[in-house]
């Protein structure tokens, strides 16, 4: 299971913040990362890639690349996955890694934070449960449709998110549970 903090909310959990997935890849990367089979199937999946060795990747041009042109959200992906001493920040993955932070979290606890309202599983991925805790509140969530009801109600709230940016105007102009929204049909 994963730990998820919303906005700039953070754990007393001992662990050191990246700011910089792409340095700090470079930094700690270690070859046999790229023998484990999930780390292959997420670099198959979120870049188009295929792992030739421990240093290389065949791209989505058939061209042969480095490890470290990987992108940003799969090097995240692989440090949440590999490293537990570091605290990620999950804004640095688009939706196509929310499947991997469900597969991950079923392997290994982690914790990460989390700027916007990822999709874990409603409209673009499976439906299947998946177990997070947002840190904020202290709620465990088991779908997206739970999730997106915890993202909106700390939309309400003053404390909620503090300092929160770029909210999209699709998150706050409806102020409906997306619960509501799923059983009346209009998504």
């Amino acid at each position: 299971m994963f730990d998820l903090s919303l906005s700039d909310f953070y754990s007393e959990r001992n662990l050191k913040l990246v700011s910089d997935e792409e340095c700090s890849f470079r930094q700690t990367f270690q070859p046999d990362w790229f023998e484990d089979p999930l780390v292959i199937k997420m670099v198959k999946d979120v870049d188009k890639s295929a792992v030739i060795d421990l240093r290389s990747t065949y791209d989505y041009q058939g061209k042969i690349m480095p490890t470290e042109y990987l992108s940003g959200g799969v090097k995240s992906l692989i440090l949440l996955y590999k490293r537990q001493d570091i605290l990620i920040r999950g804004s640095a993955m688009g939706n196509n890694c929310a499947k991997w932070l469900v597969e991950i979290g079923k392997r290994v606890d982690r914790y990460m934070t989390l700027g916007y309202c990822m999709d874990f599983g409603g409209r673009m991925f499976s439906k299947e449960p998946f177990e997070c805790v947002i840190l904020n509140n202290g709620i465990k969530v088991n779908t997206y449709t739970e999730f997106y009801d915890v993202f909106a109600d700390m939309l309400d709230d003053p404390d909620g998110f503090k300092h929160y940016e770029n909210i999209p105007d699709w998150i706050i102009k409806p102020k409906k549970k997306f619960s509501n929204l799923l059983t009346n049909g209009m998504i």
